[in-house]
């Protein structure tokens, strides 16, 4: 992931424990709980998934309505719907993402299969084993167990979030900005007071300065250790969400969509001074040496390369063995006892989902009639011995949960505060603590939940199972 007066004393019992342990209590109970069982977090980011694409027919999980089909060309009724359907090829094709827009169209949530089409008559030239996949409107494909099965095991052995967004209504490069230090902006000089959010981000080497602080920083200033962990080749993604663009090739020292922390000036500077402090960035083989040598940190990032990324033209059973890898040598270690694992998907790479994105405030570039604040519904799982066995968790959360995570565990709540974290910059809001999202259509609001809610940490330790890594 128990009566006459016996029960009344029990009833009566369980109403005073309620008088006098508050919410407030009962969570500052369960993150105690939670520092003396969890010594390491592992996040995971893949690439390019939306829920609905892989666990759309979940039992349990908020799948796809009864007689769903999506118009093939939103206003044009007469040519046609697709309804989701069993996509058994392991090579998809997606649709752009540059923008969650499109897509969202108003909240009418049938921009997919137009968006695929329209970016599919270069790619499909480009890259021709996608055309069978842009054809077939593959977007609105789903996969089951029989094409990722380990990710199903591990859904249906831990937790499964099947509310979980992306933190921006964008493409990669500023989600993998989000994942690190809770914002996206552009700076124009190393003064964190020049940086400004924009989705606009472009080609990081050609933006190449990020003054605001990340989360390294606190992490450093705690005396946490850190590892970013890069698998070398080629990148994933285009660098505005594009369908195809031309490849280039990625590696641990050089600053990218998928390696941001170089990018940072607080990076930078530590480097200047440290030339050893450039290990905190390195090639994803050094993981498997951590873990076999007891040298795991207490905070570790794993960013995939193309190949492996889950990115189409990417195999899904490509990524599925990868991320396998990783969760298999936890498994077979003594850490498998107090690590959490975090999964999760950077953004939806253009297939379909039914659950439009609240808002979580209103990005200062945007109108208030395209204020989306989170993008879309993106996968999540938890692995760990202490998560609550086949458990889905519908609450609202998005990719900042996993920052929070991680600053509750280790930095006693601390938050990448411009207010209290001793570098001002112009966040216009602490994104880890947001703890309300709002219904655009009904204006309702719902609470954020929070990660800590997914464990029980008086369970009997769950083992982690040892999954096959040949799967095709």
């Amino acid at each position: 992931m128990l009566f006459g007066f016996t029960r009344v004393w029990r009833g009566l019992s369980v109403l005073a424990l309620a008088l006098v342990v508050t919410p407030s209590a009962m969570a500052q109970s369960q993150l105690q709980l939670a520092q003396s069982h969890v010594a390491h977090v592992i996040v995971i980011i893949q690439e390019n998934r939306s829920f609905d694409n892989y666990f759309g027919t979940f039992p349990g999980a908020e799948g796809f309505p009864p007689g769903l089909c999506v118009p093939n060309r939103p206003g044009y009724p007469a040519e046609g719907c697709t309804a989701p359907y069993h996509n058994i090829n392991l090579v998809n094709a997606g649709g752009g993402h540059g923008a969650v827009g499109p897509d969202y169209d108003n909240g009418a949530m049938d921009g997919f299969i137009y968006q695929q089409t329209l970016g599919g008559v270069s790619a499909c030239k480009t890259n021709p084993a996608e055309c069978p996949g842009i054809k077939a409107h593959d977007v609105m494909g789903y996969h089951t167990a029989a094409e990722i099965p380990n990710y199903w095991t591990y859904a249906s052995s831990f937790v499964l979030m099947d509310h979980l967004f992306e933190s921006v209504a964008t493409a990669s490069f500023a989600s993998h900005l989000e994942l690190v230090s809770g914002w996206y902006a552009h700076c124009s000089s190393v003064d964190p007071m020049t940086c400004f959010e924009t989705y606009n981000l472009g080609n990081p080497p050609v933006q190449g300065i990020l003054a605001w602080t990340y989360l390294p920083f606190l992490l450093d200033r705690a005396n946490v250790s850190w590892t970013y962990y890069l698998s070398q080749g080629t990148e994933p993604d285009c660098n505005n969400g594009e369908m195809t663009c031309a490849t280039k090739m990625q590696t641990s020292k050089v600053a990218s969509l998928w390696n941001p922390i170089p990018l940072f000036t607080l990076f930078q500077d530590q480097v200047k001074t440290n030339p050893k402090y450039q290990s905190h960035v390195v090639p994803i083989d050094n993981f498997l040496v951590a873990v076999n040598t007891n040298n795991l940190p207490s905070v570790s990032w794993i960013a995939p390369s193309g190949p492996i990324s889950e990115h189409p033209p990417a195999s899904v059973a490509d990524g599925m063995n990868y991320v396998t890898t990783i969760v298999n040598a936890i498994a077979q270690s003594p850490y498998a006892a107090n690590t959490v694992i975090i999964l999760a998907w950077d953004d939806w790479g253009g297939f379909y989902d039914h659950v439009p994105p609240p808002v979580s405030y209103h990005p200062p570039e945007l109108s208030a009639s395209n204020s989306y604040g989170w993008g879309f519904r993106v996968p999540g799982i938890v692995i760990s011995a202490y998560a609550k066995p086949g458990y889905i968790d519908h609450d609202y959360l998005s990719l900042d949960n996993i920052n929070r995570f991680i600053e509750d565990l280790f930095l006693s709540g601390a938050r990448l505060d411009p207010n209290t974290d001793g570098r001002p910059d112009n966040r216009p809001i602490v994104t880890e603590a947001i703890t309300q999202v709002t219904d655009r259509t009904t204006k309702a609001t719902s609470p954020v939940g929070d990660l800590l809610n997914v464990f029980d940490f008086t369970q009997s330790p769950i083992p982690i199972p040892v999954l096959p890594v040949n799967q095709k």
